[in-house]
Formats: C-alpha cells, structure tokens, sequence
C-alpha cells in the first residue's frame, strides 16, 4: 500500500506545508538571533551601529555545522549581506554569525571584507 492510497493526497500534502513552514520559521529565528546578537555586542564595544538586518531572502547562506570551535559547540554558520544603520546612514557588508543551535543563540559575529 503506497502511502498516498494509506494517508490520503490532503495529508500529505499538509504534512508537506507543515514541515517547509517549520524549517522556514527556524531559519528566521537564526536570523534574528544573529541580528540581536550584533546589536548588543556593537553596542557593548561602543559602536555608533543602531540596527543590524540580515538581507532576506537571497543573502543568507546558512551552513550546517557540529562542531566545538575552542569550548564553544557551533550549529551553524551564517554568511551574507547585513544593512547597518548609523546616524550617518545605513551601509551593506558582509558578515560571518556563529550560531550555537535552537536553545542556544548566536555566539560569534563579525563584519567580514567584501
């Protein structure tokens, strides 16, 4: 029995639309975990940086990573284009966000050369 005479074309495809819908949110919140990220360490090291946006859709790459980077574990490696806002105005550059995983947050960014 094939599973679309067992489950039904519907569930399926609604189980489909469930799991594009959770990988997207997820992506999202490791976005946003580096964008918090940077704006507090900007902050702490007395940047004059007010915003920190990762370019949505194109610019993220997110690459799968398990591994200690010293004592710190890594998940993730984030790589793109950000939008920093100053006073003066906003500027694009690249940027490198270490991500620690789902409970974890982002624990590493840096502004990278173009």
């Amino acid at each position: 029995m094939t599973l679309l005479m067992r489950y039904g074309t519907r569930s399926i495809a609604a189980a489909i639309v469930l799991l594009v819908s959770f990988a997207s949110s997820a992506r999202a919140d490791v976005l946003q975990d580096c964008e918090r990220f940077a704006t507090v360490q900007f902050r702490k090291n007395g940047s004059d940086i007010t915003r920190v946006e990762v370019e949505r859709p194109q610019s993220p790459i997110i690459d799968r990573y398990d591994a200690k980077v010293g004592s710190q574990y890594v998940s993730a490696e984030v790589m793109g284009f950000v939008r920093l806002t100053t006073p003066s105005g906003v500027r694009r550059q690249r940027y490198l966000c270490l991500h620690a995983g789902e409970d974890k947050g982002a624990v590493y960014f840096s502004l990278t050369l173009e």
